[in-house]
């Protein structure tokens, strides 16, 4: 695993860094509003295209998560293609979906740092268990407790 970079890394190749803890609430502030500079931040349960982080439509300040203001016409059109696959054929859909990652990567919204590999255990009473490849909890509303 390559380590995980440092503040001391980025100042040894020139990049000033004023590191500023914040409580949660200021830190949404801070980001939401689109008030900053850089940002370390945690990303969970945006789903394969990232429509959320990165359509035009959700950069509003305090109303969006599109707080980086990315804007790509290809990512948009690519998005609404995976919507209107017929029969939300997975093939289809996968190559739509590794045209995206390639517009996220050269576009470069955000410099993602890592992407933790986990291992799921459930116990074998909860049904309708699901793990999706970008969420373990993508499904929960519909888990179940089974009878013993």
């Amino acid at each position: 695993m390559a380590p995980t970079p440092s503040i001391e890394g980025l100042m040894e190749i020139g990049v000033e860094v004023i590191f500023e803890t914040l409580e949660w609430g200021a830190y949404l502030d801070m980001l939401l509003g689109q008030n900053f500079d850089m940002v370390i931040g945690g990303i969970r349960n945006a789903g394969p295209a990232g429509k959320e982080l990165f359509l035009a439509e959700h950069d509003v300040p305090y109303r969006g998560f599109n707080f980086c203001s990315f804007y790509s016409p290809e990512y948009e059109a690519l998005v609404l293609q995976t919507e209107t696959v017929a029969g939300c054929a997975s093939e289809e859909r996968g190559e739509i979906y590794r045209r995206i990652q390639e517009v996220l990567y050269d576009g470069q919204p955000y410099i993602w740092l890592y992407a933790p590999r986990t291992i799921v255990a459930v116990h074998a009473r909860i049904g309708n268990v699901n793990p999706g490849p970008w969420s373990t909890f993508h499904n929960v509303h519909t888990w179940y407790i089974r009878d013993e």
